[in-house]
This record gives C-alpha cells, structure tokens and sequence, in this order.
C-alpha cells in the first residue's frame, strides 16, 4: 500500500528508465499561456535547468496553458532536482510576471515509468500530438508556446532567456540607493533547450531520428483534419487571460493500480520487472519508516516530551 498519508507513494526513480513528468496549474488557470514573455521565461527555465542537473536526459518538452509533460532520465537525485528546479523557478518568474503570488502547481508532479520501447514511442507520440489533439492549432509546430514539435519543425533549438535574479536583486538595491536606474538587460542571457534522442530509437541518425518524428506529426495531422472544427489559433492562445479556468482531462493511465507504468504491455517481461522493483522499493521505504518512527519514539519518551503535530503522520501512527 502507499507510504505515509493518503494515497502517496515514495518516489522511485530507476536511472535506467525513461519517465513521462506531468503536473498541472492549480484550479486550471492558464498561467503558462503561451504568450511571449512566458515562453521566454519557461524555456529560460528549462535550459538553466539542463546546465545545473547535466545528467539528466530531456527526450521531449510540451508545455501547455495550465500543465506540462516532459520525458525524462537520469540518476535520482538529479532527476528530483531538475523537477523540482523548473517547477520552483517557473512558479516564481512566471508569478512575478502576472504578478499572481501564491502556490502555482496542482500537487505533488507523476513521474510515470516508461520501461518498454513500445512505451516510450507511445508517450513520444502522445506529447507530439499535445495542442493539436484538443484543436488549439492546426499542426504540431504551430503551438506558439514550448513545444518540442517547434524545435524538429525548424531544426533549431527552443531558446528563452534566464534572469540572474540574485545579481539583478543586489544591483537594483545599491543603484536605488545612488539614485539611479538598473539596466535589467545586463543580468539576462539567451539558454537554449538541447533535446536527446529517445532509447528506442537510439540506432537512428539524427536525420532518420528527425524524420520519424517528422512522420509520427504527420500522422497526427492526418487523424486530425478528419475532423471539421475550428482550431482556436496561436494568437487566440497568447492572449487568454491567465485566471480563466480550465477542466484538465484525467489522465487515463494514472488510475491507481497502474500509477508506476504507462503505455505499457503489463506482461512483458521488462514491464514485470520494473514493477517488482517498484515494490520492493515501496517496502523497504515503509521498514525505514517504521525504523525511524520507533528510534524518534524512543528517543521522545526518554526525554518525556510529546511527538511534534507537524510531523508527518507516516511516522507518529
């Protein structure tokens, strides 16, 4: 079962594994809205991110109006800095921004294992497909915010900039002081975001990795355009107003029993694998836990003191 309150597992991350990364906007607000400003901002985040956490491998990026995806890899440590490093900044930059204070983020983000080939190109295609899918815009690369489609589109790399917030803080204070203005320019720099080729495809080129790609964002046009609606359009986009409230659809593979795999083929072998690593995991964290509650147990009661209300409930049950 879970560790600690609710339904919550610990956080398994296997460095050998490929994981599609998801977390939402609180109430649905469109926050990210893929206006100008915070595209720059968001993609600034994002390269900062890859140049502080370089072990961590980014296969795709699509961030919406009120959530995002990424897949991601790499050790457990850097893996949770580099979550926790693009959420934190882009909840602060992108706050200021909209001067909107407050808690950003919907919860705690699902990272969701991909351990199959057949996983990963599944999920690949599902972020390729983000924005075109729900009709916002035509084609792939026509999502005006950070959207990997734009990135193989045009063979460029998505660029943003990045403030130095802690130099620019110190110099706006001394030049208020003296009196004169702060040039905010001479603190940002241009960072691009550098996409790594999927596992399941490692055997291609970079040529024949961007062409099936390339074909996959066809495909998803083609299932598309069966369909006569409207799309809502980039500039209609860039323009919402961040309060507006959006219903985002549940995610049809984070039902409980299938929280640790997505896309996967439960009796493939490598699927089985993963999952019994999962849980034993799950069960050497819940022995620590129990190890630690009755040491603190010990402890407290020698010293005739009371457990502290705000510790966690998985430790003084």
């Amino acid at each position: 079962m879970p560790i600690g309150s609710g339904n919550r597992w610990a956080r398994f991350i296997d460095a050998d594994v490929v994981y599609h990364v998801l977390n939402r906007i609180s109430g649905g607000m469109h926050h990210l809205r893929p206006d100008e400003q915070t595209t720059s901002i968001v993609v600034g985040v994002l390269g900062t991110a890859q140049q502080r956490f370089p072990e961590v491998k980014l296969y795709g990026v699509t961030v919406l109006s009120n959530h995002y995806h990424m897949l991601l890899q790499g050790p457990r440590a850097q893996f949770i800095g580099f979550v926790a490093f693009f959420q934190r900044e882009v909840s602060r930059r992108v706050g200021v921004e909209h001067r909107w204070t407050g808690a950003k983020w919907a919860g705690r983000y699902k990272a969701t294992a991909l351990p199959t080939e057949q996983s990963q190109l599944e999920a690949l295609r599902y972020l390729l497909s983000q924005g075109v899918k729900e009709r916002l815009v035509g084609r792939c690369w026509d999502w005006p915010g950070c959207h990997m489609a734009r990135a193989i589109a045009s063979r460029e790399p998505l660029r943003g900039r990045w403030l130095d917030g802690t130099s620019y803080a110190k110099a706006l204070f001394v030049d208020k002081l003296r009196g004169r203005r702060t040039d905010r320019a001479q603190f940002e720099s241009d960072v691009e975001v550098r996409l790594d080729q999927l596992p399941a495809l490692r055997d291609n080129t970079p040529e024949q990795y961007r062409s099936v790609l390339m074909d996959i964002m066809e495909e998803i046009h083609g299932a598309e355009q069966s369909d006569e609606k409207s799309v809502v359009g980039a500039k209609r986009l860039a323009s919402t107003p961040i309060d507006r409230r959006s219903e985002v659809a549940p995610t049809p593979w984070l039902h409980r029993k299938h929280l640790m795999v997505a896309w996967a083929d439960h009796s493939d072998p490598i699927c089985i694998d993963y999952v019994g690593r999962f849980y034993d995991y799950q069960q050497c964290f819940r022995a620590a836990v129990h190890r630690l509650r009755a040491t603190a147990k010990t402890i407290l009661a020698e010293q005739s003191l009371h457990w502290p209300a705000g510790l966690p409930q998985a430790l003084s049950a």
